[in-house]
């Protein structure tokens, strides 16, 4: 049966109306070699199209342990790059 045990961490955000958002998010877990690091850029879309579409460009890096919750025990050996749209942030 493995354990793991509590989860340590913080993160935050910065975001400018109607321009960038930036966040990031560090998770240090019951062992010194189980942390993890995100971090996500949002921009929105309305401005490069005239206020027509709504929603968001998205960006997010992440590296470490826990990038799923299948894959919660394992670590990632390379860092992921996610590029994508949102329609909140």
């Amino acid at each position: 049966h493995r354990h793991a045990g509590p989860e340590r961490g913080g993160g935050g955000g910065l975001r400018f109306k109607d321009s960038f958002g930036l966040s990031a998010l560090a998770r240090v877990g019951s062992r010194c070699d189980r942390g993890s690091v995100q971090l996500e850029a949002t921009y929105p879309i309305a401005p490069l199209t005239g206020g027509r579409m709504p929603g968001f460009f998205y960006l997010q890096w992440f590296y470490g342990h826990g990038e799923s919750l299948l894959a919660y025990d394992e670590r990632s050996l390379q860092p992921r790059f996610l590029f994508g749209f949102a329609l909140v942030r």
